[in-house]
């Protein structure tokens, strides 16, 4: 069992990893951009993104080396890794970016056109619902409100003498 690779397959296994490396890149910027559209900036909707990015570079990372450094964890892969991340954010990332935070305007916009009949519709039936309620208290106050049989003989007497309900019969 040899610990030294050749020359070629470190190369490779070199340049291998700095295709990683720009392709986490690459996912990073996605991700930011999934969490910028659905999540807001909330810190614990961050929190959790982040931790999910973490894990899912790790677990890329942890594949490419049982694939291409026989599982030994090599620093200068790591290495390799980082600058390939760099090299994307420093070449593409700014320009990506950009394009990213435009295409989320249009989106935002479209998204607004699309469903603001549905936004004005659930503000009508939250307004009729709320309408409902009130009409369901006002039944409900008139029915457990009704008067005992002597009570409303008395009400009766007092209507009959043209009284006002508060008034007692004389």
């Amino acid at each position: 069992m040899s610990y030294l690779a050749s020359g070629s397959l470190q190369l490779y296994a070199l340049l291998v990893f700095l295709a990683v490396g720009f392709l986490l890149g690459l996912s990073f910027e996605l991700f930011r951009f999934l969490r910028c559209l659905f999540a807001g900036e909330g810190r614990t909707a961050v929190a959790v993104q982040d931790v999910s990015f973490c894990l899912f570079a790790f677990l890329v990372l942890f594949f490419a080396f049982l694939a291409y450094a026989d599982g030994v964890l090599r620093l200068h892969l790591l290495a390799s890794a980082a600058v390939g991340i760099l090299t994307f954010r420093l070449c593409v990332g700014g320009a990506l970016r950009r394009l990213l935070g435009r295409l989320q305007g249009v989106l935002t916009r479209a998204l607004n056109t699309l469903l603001h009949p549905l936004t004005v519709l659930s503000e009508k039936i939250a307004a009729l619902l709320g309408a409902a309620k009130a009409a369901s208290f006002r039944v409900l106050r008139a029915v457990f409100r009704q008067r005992s049989p002597k009570e409303r003989k008395k009400l009766q007497k007092n209507e009959k003498r043209g009284l006002q309900n508060g008034k007692k019969s004389v």
